[in-house]
């Protein structure tokens, strides 16, 4: 015979579906319900709860995510302009090998080493030559509509885990390093579709 502790899902997801079938079942048994030691409209207030909390925390990272993309995107930019106007390295401190080697190289290759409905992790290696990498940019975009590239990520990271990505839709997505010298070629193109 399964123990209570057996009988509890492990998973988080599981956890909450069970939680509200237990729930809708109690609803429907009056017989039950005064022997139970949590109230259904407890159980739903407790899970609505969760779930608030739960999506607050998923648009705080999203914002947290495009707040950092924006950030880089702007370093990127003022590297660039940096470059162009060929500032004195006392007035643009950093690390001089990264000046001294170029812009990076291409990223290794880009892998999807997780999928599920609504989310997809990337991973890469760094660039085998060029300057070291500061930062990596990840970019996506519809493949049907071909228009241009949009920068999900920036990351000092060489894995990523892109949350509410469109269900349905074949998406497409490569990675490239940039340094204060500049950024490097994209990694070939990976698509799918969530």
């Amino acid at each position: 015979m399964d123990s209570d502790e057996d009988r509890v899902p492990k998973n988080e997801q599981e956890l909450i579906q069970r939680a509200y079938e237990l729930s809708t079942a109690l609803k429907g048994r009056p017989d039950l319900l005064r022997s139970s030691p949590i109230s259904p409209e407890v159980l739903d207030n407790l899970l609505t709860a969760y779930a608030n909390a739960h999506e607050n925390l998923i648009v705080s990272k999203a914002r947290l995510e495009r707040a950092k993309t924006k950030a880089y995107e702007a370093l990127v930019t003022f590297m660039e302009w940096a470059g162009a106007q060929e500032l004195a390295e006392e007035n643009f401190p950093g690390d001089d090998q990264d000046t001294a080697a170029g812009a990076p190289g291409r990223p290794g290759p880009l892998k999807v080493v997780a999928i599920n409905q609504r989310a997809v992790t990337l991973r890469w290696a760094e660039p085998r030559d060029g300057g070291a990498p500061t930062a990596y940019l990840v970019q996506s975009r519809a493949r049907a509509l071909r228009e241009g590239w949009t920068t999900v990520v920036a990351t000092d990271e060489m894995e990523v885990v892109l949350e509410n990505q469109e269900n349905g839709v074949e998406l497409e997505y490569w990675v490239f390093a940039v340094n204060k010298a500049g950024h490097g070629p994209a990694t070939d193109i990976v698509r799918m579709v969530l």
